[in-house]
């Protein structure tokens, strides 16, 4: 389900391979002394689900960087869910969530942190901008107080004309995600029935059905 709404995430094509973790606010706003550095640091707290240490990487406008946190809000919660699903029906339960027919949560995109050292950054000033090789994204950042940031439009996915309705899909996603990870392991709720149940709730989001809920 994922994997047909979303396309390249982040500049390192870095995403949700095993969900790992989830913090709430990030250290400090180090590691943004270069461009390079800067992109390492948004590539790195989004594979540690680190929310707070994502959005001290980026910049933008309002809408722009809530449609980026509504998005890395949603994957803490389907890491939220799956530790739960685990811990309730085991690692065979999580298997039934990957299974085609009802909620997917995770996707299997690689970490290429290590080709950020083969990007040629361009500095002009206080902007700067990237490109991986072999990729057609170019990621811009602009410089602020001497700390690099990464401009949050360039994060969101390819299609969000609408970022206000992107991030209240995400958001509603998030919100259906924890909603129903009180069910996990309720008497009479098997791994099987919430997947199928979890499914069709989700994609009646995605389809933009509901809009109205939370």
């Amino acid at each position: 389900m994922q994997k047909r709404i979303l396309s390249a995430v982040l500049l390192a094509t870095c995403a949700l391979h095993g969900l790992i973790g989830c913090k709430g606010k990030g250290g400090s706003s180090s590691g943004q002394s270069t461009p390079r550095d800067a992109a390492y640091k948004l590539a790195t707290s989004m594979l540690e689900f680190d929310k707070g240490g994502f959005m001290e990487c980026l910049t933008g406008s309002q809408q722009e960087l809530r449609a980026a946190e509504g998005f890395m809000d949603y994957l803490c919660a389907a890491k939220e869910f799956k530790d739960a699903v685990v811990e309730a029906y085991g690692r065979r339960g999580w298997q039934v969530f990957e299974a085609e027919g009802g909620a997917k949560l995770t996707g299997t995109v690689s970490d290429n942190r290590d080709k950020l050292d083969d990007v040629q950054w361009k500095v002009s000033g206080e902007t700067a901008e990237g490109q991986m090789p072999g990729q057609a994204q170019i990621v811009h950042l602009t410089r602020k107080e001497g700390r690099w940031y990464v401009h949050a439009r360039d994060i969101i996915t390819g299609g969000a004309d609408n970022l206000e309705e992107f991030a209240s899909r995400w958001s509603r996603m998030a919100a259906l995600l924890r909603a129903k990870k009180g069910r996990i392991g309720q008497p009479g709720v098997t791994a099987e029935a919430l997947d199928k149940e979890l499914g069709a709730e989700m994609m009646a989001i995605l389809l933009g059905a509901g809009a109205g809920r939370p």
